[in-house]
């Protein structure tokens, strides 16, 4: 029984950590994926490095009050009402662990992606040149084609000569 408990206490935290990084996908799902993509513009901005972009200060508040912070004139959030439309952010009223997940989430999305999924590199291989084919400009496809050509001719001519001598002595007997 002992032993279980143990074990159990050791498999807590790596279950633990793997449900905080849903987490953050669970939270952009639910709480921004409706107007905001990582790569791409919809109803609101792309936030691909977006916590490159603002201080993550200015974020939380943006995200829990967007129109207390334009009625205030933060120039930045102004620009943005304007920018899309003067379509108001509905204010999310998130936790700052929550905020510090999503962020976690973002940043993770917003790294470059490998360009093959495969992570073993591959050396670089120069193909010998090809073997020369035969074609009808090579002296080596016409030499013996024409010596073919010449052959077959003597076989039909002697072929038919000997046809000619088996049917000229059945008439004669």
């Amino acid at each position: 029984m002992k032993n279980i408990v143990i074990i159990i206490c050791f498999l807590i935290p790596l279950f633990s950590s793997a449900q905080e990084g849903a987490d953050g996908k669970t939270l952009f799902r639910n709480k921004c994926k409706a107007c905001h993509n990582i790569d791409q513009r919809l109803v609101g901005p792309a936030l691909k490095g977006i916590h490159e972009r603002r201080d993550s200060t200015w974020l939380f508040n943006f995200i829990n009050g967007s129109q207390a912070m334009i009625e205030a004139g933060d120039t930045t959030a102004v620009g943005l009402f304007a920018e899309y439309n003067q379509i108001p952010m509905p204010n999310q009223n998130l936790t700052p662990a929550e905020f510090t997940k999503i962020m976690d989430y973002i940043k993770v999305e917003s790294q470059p992606k490998a360009a093959s999924d495969n992570p073993i590199k591959r050396p670089v291989t120069v193909a010998a040149a090809p073997n020369v084919q035969l074609q009808f400009s090579n002296y080596f496809f016409w030499i013996p084609f024409t010596l073919f050509v010449i052959l077959f001719i003597i076989v039909l001519y002697y072929m038919t000569f000997v046809y000619d001598m088996a049917k000229e002595g059945v008439k004669s007997k």
